[in-house]
């Protein structure tokens, strides 16, 4: 068995890919949204940086502090750094790091931030440590457009166009964070936490899924007719 300590850092030592969402089956008899049209964004849109190996000290007196975290958790795969809490654990989770003694270890700098909508949705939710404050919140408009899997893709897709100033702004977020993870809020939950690859230009961020139409309508207050 593995040791609480070992364990623990499998929960809160950030995974790597980009947090999906579930598939939902209702899609044939919901109406198909324009891809060729943009929608005003209406909730708020913030990037944190993913604590690295710099947040290994602190998951390790989390694990010394609450051994009980080992059992609230699902072994993962070793050679990924993803984490998934079991569904029946989450208010223990969140009351335990809710205490004084883990916001101190914690600390001002980082925080602990749920993706509610992983991949891993049947059985338990990803953690992850994000350092406060944000690195990025756009300050003008943010154009969103949605597109339906096809034949040719099997996935949907967001695409995040920002514009003037803020889309300048990404690209010299990106380029400087290259090889980091980047955890994309979207009304205070993480939906996303991809790797950044290169600096991006023109100001597209692009979120990508099964089952993402609700996470669109979530951005934007559009309902299907």
């Amino acid at each position: 068995m593995k040791a609480p300590h070992t364990l623990l850092i499998a929960m809160l030592a950030l995974c790597c890919i980009a947090c999906g969402n579930k598939t939902r089956d209702d899609r044939d008899d919901r109406d198909e949204y324009d891809d060729t049209e943009e929608y005003l964004a209406d909730t708020d849109i913030d990037l944190y940086l993913v604590a690295g190996d710099e947040a290994r000290p602190v998951i390790a007196a989390l694990a010394a502090t609450y051994p009980q975290l080992s059992e609230m958790i699902l072994p993962n795969n070793a050679s990924s750094f993803s984490a998934t809490v079991k569904k029946k654990y989450f208010p223990a989770v969140d009351s335990l790091l809710s205490t004084p003694a883990a916001a101190q270890i914690i600390g001002n700098d980082l925080k602990a931030a749920w993706c509610r909508n992983s991949i891993n949705g049947d059985v338990g939710s990803d953690l992850y440590l994000i350092h406060t404050p944000a690195i990025f919140r756009p300050s003008g408009p943010v154009h969103v457009s949605f597109k339906e899997a096809d034949n040719y893709d099997p996935y949907e897709a967001i695409d995040v166009r920002l514009v003037d100033e803020d889309a300048r702004t990404w690209a010299t977020v990106t380029r400087n964070n290259i090889g980091r993870q980047l955890a994309i809020m979207i009304g205070g939950e993480i939906i996303s936490a991809p790797v950044v690859q290169s600096e991006i230009l023109g100001g597209h961020i692009s979120i990508t899924g099964y089952g993402i139409r609700n996470l669109f309508e979530k951005m934007t207050s559009k309902k299907p007719d």
